[in-house]
């Protein structure tokens, strides 16, 4: 990377046109991109590996333990018994509407 920065500096200083990148350092920052990578990689399954410590199981069947089949999936604050489905009854007869209610009941 600074190959390249060094030699586009070097291009402006001389009053050049910048039309490619030398073929040496194109190949000589790609190898270094490639390098960094697998000491990166390598370093980060080092870390991993040896520095990190040991995994913890995740016990989550501990809570499932003291539930029932029923209680499992019983989630009672879920219930809706005012939904949709009911219009499309053959026998759904819509309710009034609440002014129409207030109107009766005076």
């Amino acid at each position: 990377m600074i190959v390249i920065i060094l030699d586009r500096s070097y291009l402006r200083i001389t009053e050049q046109e910048f039309v490619s990148l030398p073929v040496d350092s194109t190949i000589s920052v790609c190898s270094q991109i490639l390098v960094q990578g697998i000491i990166s990689l390598f370093l980060t399954m080092y870390g991993l590996m040896f520095i990190s410590g040991e995994f913890k199981e995740i016990r989550a069947t501990v809570d499932l333990e003291t539930k029932s089949w029923e209680t499992l999936r019983n989630i009672p604050s879920f219930y809706v018994f005012s939904h949709r489905g009911r219009a499309l009854s053959p026998n759904y007869v819509p309710p009034l509407q609440k002014a129409i209610l207030e109107e009766m009941d005076s």
